[in-house]
């Protein structure tokens, strides 16, 4: 049995030990010491926020590539 110091103490070292999801924002305790979501599910969606981000970047350049390319020709 622990006294109630020790159980602070416990509180304390498991507060200090905490992160916070880097998709969610929910605090966990990281298993290994570079992780930075709370679940693979969190991890799985942020891929997939990332990849439609750089798809949202690569379209309108592509667009824009093609635009110059058609007032070339048409020019």
């Amino acid at each position: 049995m622990s006294t109630p110091y020790q159980e602070v103490v416990k509180l304390e070292e498991k507060l200090r030990a905490h992160r916070h999801c880097a998709f969610c924002g929910k605090a966990f305790v990281p298993t290994p010491s570079q992780q930075i979501f709370c679940s693979d599910e969190c991890t799985r969606a942020s891929k997939k926020r990332e990849k439609w981000a750089k798809l949202m970047f690569i379209i309108p350049l592509i667009i824009l590539v093609i635009l110059f390319l058609l007032a070339g020709i048409l020019k």
